[in-house]
């Protein structure tokens, strides 16, 4: 009941005139949570209040650390967070009531995180394997240690990102750990929303090779034609670099936008046709792309 009360002030609250220009505000001086996230003396500090706070909500139970939660996603809820769980369960919902993904099927998983969508996809999938793939070390850590089995698989890539993985090698040379026409569906929740015009490209000729004949991929953006320009929106994307716009260029892999027709003449190149775009009134737009059946 706590839980609900405490969720639902923070709703009417970002809701408001003073919470869009406060999330605004805190969007501009604080250009990323991961990047927060590893500062010294936040994740000690974040665990701490989660158990304070959650302690007493099984709902939290088998979730990762507060430290780590915060590097998905999660709005301005650091702590109260489990939402961003409960929409896994949504997205997963939607990808089988859609048909692009059924039992038996061979899935993959850029940015893969703490496993929000693996979880998901164990409750309502009898999946045949499942190969997540993150730049994130503790993340990829934490996964092994607690979802890893015969089927579940885990991948750390050492990828370069000023945000997420600011020691990385460069990805142009970066394969994809699995077999050509290997994968039925590919999931990549806001990873394309993180990567500039060349990583970009490189990830789609990847998802062509690895996605077999008849194969979905299901993939987030940030569209120049979709973003919303509301008083007190997050986002506004002024800085063009090439081939992309960015909402701030000295953090540019924090929030990347992509002109609607550039990503989908870019997927076709590879043999991914644009199936459906939905979400068009959100933040990011989901792309349903698919390789024409032999």
């Amino acid at each position: 009941w706590w839980y609900s009360v405490g969720r639902r002030v923070d709703d009417i609250r970002q809701a408001s005139l003073g919470g869009q220009l406060k999330d605004r505000v805190i969007r501009k001086l604080v250009p990323s949570v991961p990047v927060i996230a590893r500062w010294h003396l936040v994740p000690p500090a974040l665990d701490v209040a989660d158990k304070v706070v959650n302690g007493r909500d099984p709902r939290y139970d088998d979730l990762p650390p507060a430290s780590l939660r915060m590097r998905i996603g999660v709005s301005n809820r650091l702590l109260r967070n489990a939402s961003v769980f409960e929409e896994g369960q949504d997205l997963v919902r939607r990808c089988v009531a859609g048909g692009l993904v059924s039992a038996g099927d061979r899935v993959l998983e850029l940015g893969s995180g703490v496993g929000r969508n693996l979880m998901a996809l164990r409750s309502q999938v009898d999946f045949t394997s499942y190969v997540g793939i993150d730049v994130d070390a503790e993340m990829v850590a934490w996964c092994r240690d607690n979802l890893s089995d015969e089927s579940v698989q885990f991948h750390h890539a050492d990828l370069f990102s000023a945000v997420y993985n600011p020691t990385g090698s460069p990805a142009s040379d970066y394969r994809f750990p699995v077999e050509d026409a290997s994968v039925d569906f590919s999931l990549a929740v806001s990873v394309f929303s993180h990567l500039l015009a060349a990583d970009t490209a490189h990830y789609a000729a990847e998802l062509g090779r690895v996605t077999a004949p008849g194969g979905y991929a299901s993939l987030s953006f940030f569209l120049l034609e979709h973003v919303q320009a509301l008083l007190g929106d997050r986002w506004n994307f002024e800085h063009e670099l090439e081939g992309c716009w960015v909402e701030n260029p000295k953090y540019p892999e924090a929030a990347v936008a992509y002109n609607e027709a550039t990503i989908v003449d870019l997927f076709a190149q590879h043999g991914l046709s644009l199936e459906a775009i939905n979400d068009r009134d959100q933040h990011q737009q989901t792309l349903i792309f698919r390789r024409e059946a032999r």
